[in-house]
């Protein structure tokens, strides 16, 4: 599961705007690495499929749906001088088709010294990866409906601008309906309120959305004073927000009575409709 630090705020300015930054700068930094990690498994798939046309390798499925454990395990020692042979080709194959002498970054990769499966992904990497990570990027933003109604991510316009993780009120109100809904002691769904403090700790837990609290890891640690001042400001602002969308109930100042309750009763009509 993901761990996103989204900023209550939605704004720029906000105290936790950096942190919002820097939860989607470490996410999205990761797309390159799956890009070759992708490229990795599919190219080893591709060498498993020449071992298995030597007898030196047994395919138990079809050559897409190969498994990616089994690919990972054709870089054990055992496959080694075969894996070197195989790729040593497709390595000579990109390096004829290119005018001598080699480009500087092409040079670069060759005098990196790898193995020639490691050179190979280099040399993949170097003339697709970008493509491929713009159009990951591009699908993410997409899919986390960036500066768009019902948000994840939001980006100001501009070159310089960064991305940063928030919650948009259209989204909050979808999570907070889906989250409101639990089984009873029979099992029967039903809506149900929440103090403040228990949401928060199931949008942590089943979607990965922190908002008073620091991610474990993707870089975090902490909290300092700092940190803590930018929680503290973010959860006041999405308590605000709750009570926006008319989810908050703050009947008194005592902590258990700050609760988040349904806008819509699920469970109530079949009840009435027993008695």
């Amino acid at each position: 599961m993901p761990h996103l630090l989204v900023d209550a705020v939605d704004s720029e300015d906000s105290p936790a705007a950096a942190y919002a930054v820097k939860s989607a700068e470490v996410w999205y930094g990761r797309i390159p690495q799956f890009v070759r990690g992708t490229f990795a498994v599919l190219k080893l798939t591709d060498f498993a499929t020449d071992l298995s046309r030597h007898g030196k390798f047994t395919m138990r499925r079809a050559k897409e749906d190969l498994a990616v454990t089994e690919a990972v395990a054709l870089l054990g020692e055992r496959y080694a001088k075969d894996r070197e042979t195989f790729f040593d080709m497709r390595v000579r194959r990109i390096l004829d088709d290119e005018a001598e002498p080699l480009a500087p970054e092409l040079q670069t990769i060759v005098d990196l010294g790898l193995d020639r499966f490691d050179t190979y992904l280099e040399l993949i990497m170097h003339y697709r990866g970008t493509f491929q990570r713009k159009y990951l990027v591009d699908c993410m933003d997409s899919l986390l409906m960036k500066n768009r109604p019902g948000q994840l991510v939001a980006q100001p316009r501009g070159k310089s601008g960064l991305r940063r993780f928030v919650l948009d009120s259209r989204l909050l109100e979808v999570l907070l309906q889906v989250s409101l809904v639990q089984p009873d002691e029979s099992g029967t769904m039903r809506t149900k309120s929440m103090r403040v403090d228990e949401v928060l700790d199931l949008l942590r837990t089943r979607y990965g959305l922190y908002i008073d609290t620091l991610p474990e890891a993707d870089g975090f640690h902490g909290p300092d004073l700092l940190d803590q001042a930018a929680l503290r400001a973010n959860s006041a602002a999405f308590v605000e927000r709750l009570r926006e969308i008319g989810y908050y109930r703050d009947m008194s100042d005592a902590y258990l009575t700050q609760t988040v309750t349904p806008r819509f009763t699920i469970g109530a009509t079949r009840e009435r409709s027993g008695r």
